[in-house]
């Protein structure tokens, strides 16, 4: 997910571009219950600026 983050905001982090979107801003949890057990995905935010 962290890849797929980096080229939407056109940046890496800490990058700073003229073509950068947005920004970073922590990530938020998602669980997920499958037939093993249950995970927690550690999902991206991205704020404007």
């Amino acid at each position: 997910m962290a890849r797929l983050v980096e080229q939407e905001l056109k940046a890496k982090p800490y990058e700073r571009t003229e073509e950068r979107q947005a920004y970073r801003n922590g990530h938020r949890e998602k669980p997920l219950v499958t037939r093993i057990g249950r995970l927690v995905l550690e999902v991206p935010r991205v704020r404007s600026g």
